[in-house]
């Protein structure tokens, strides 16, 4: 898990935590290459870090509450 902070900002009252495609794997209980494909074709959302996506919980907490609705 990753807390980010912009340069030059005050520290937000609730920074962005960000997840590992590992970390997001280990939560779901799903393997790493689902989530990497769900972010892939658009299920998850990710923001690419260098060759490595990181999930928001924001990110993490939405797909969770469609998947579900279903």
């Amino acid at each position: 898990m990753i807390t980010a902070v912009m340069p030059g900002s005050a520290m937000p009252s609730n920074p962005p935590i960000f997840y590992t495609t590992d970390e997001v794997a280990q939560i779901l209980k799903i393997p790493v290459r689902l989530v990497r494909k769900l972010i892939r074709e658009g299920h998850l959302n990710a923001v690419k870090v260098g060759r490595e996506y990181r999930v928001t919980s924001d990110h993490l907490r939405q797909f969770v509450k469609e998947k579900s609705r279903k």
